[in-house]
């Protein structure tokens, strides 16, 4: 109980950090490592919140340095289906595409996920969120996506 009061300690710590400022090399890909365990279905809402808000930040203070990441933690976002989390997978899902800008390393599983979303999103609060994010990400990436995904 204390090592986990711990780490989400150190994980708040540490969001406005990699939020501002550059890390090492290989530095993402180990933070990932030494946290992915915290976000299991089986732990509490707020442990999953920490660290949920965590990736964001690591994911907006990194976003250059991403490369291939991108795809992992997109799949991260995609497999992770825990209802009481979907306001947080939605924001960074926009942190990972730039605001529905870049779909580069997922532009053929972006669709599908947006699709599988819709009906979840229909009567959640952040419905008008995940609207902008949509329509950004058609616009700007409209030639990667199919068009059974563009007509819904």
């Amino acid at each position: 109980e204390n090592l986990l009061v711990d780490r989400l300690s150190r994980l708040r710590d540490l969001t406005d950090v990699v939020a501002k400022k550059r890390v090492e090399e290989y530095a993402v890909e180990a933070i990932w490592i030494a946290i992915q365990d915290l976000l299991r279905p089986s732990n509490p809402l707020e442990t999953r919140s920490v660290v949920l808000a965590f990736l964001k930040a690591l994911i907006r203070g990194q976003y250059s340095e991403l490369g291939t990441l991108r795809h992992h933690f997109f799949r991260v976002v995609a497999m992770h289906n825990i209802e009481e989390d979907f306001g947080q997978r939605l924001a960074i899902l926009s942190e990972l595409t730039g605001q529905g800008r870049n779909v580069q390393c997922f532009e053929e599983d972006v669709g599908p996920l947006l699709l599988n979303w819709m009906p979840v999103m229909a009567n959640h609060e952040r419905l008008t969120d995940f609207l902008k994010l949509t329509i950004s990400i058609i616009h700007f990436n409209a030639s990667y996506l199919e068009d059974s995904v563009i007509s819904g």
